[in-house]
């Protein structure tokens, strides 16, 4: 989906690349490597406000698109 977006390159660019994904069970540490996926073998970390920060510049930067920031949506027309 990053790729349809267009935005892959800009999250990759600011993310944490993740080769190795795991779980903690009280002292246990469970660890494996990423499963490939699409082509790719690793997840991607990165803040939640970064990933939005560049998902509101890509769109504002399509055609027809117009960002507002401080407004509330309450349901479309």
């Amino acid at each position: 989906i990053l790729d349809r977006l267009g935005v892959r390159q800009a999250i990759e660019e600011r993310a944490t690349k993740m080769y190795v994904g795991g779980a903690q069970l009280g002292s246990v540490d469970l660890l494996a490597p990423v499963q490939p996926f699409a082509g790719y073998n690793y997840h991607l970390g990165l803040r939640r406000e970064v990933l939005d920060q560049i998902l509101i510049d890509h769109a504002a930067n399509e055609p027809n698109v117009e960002v507002r920031s401080g407004w509330t949506v309450t349901g479309l027309i």
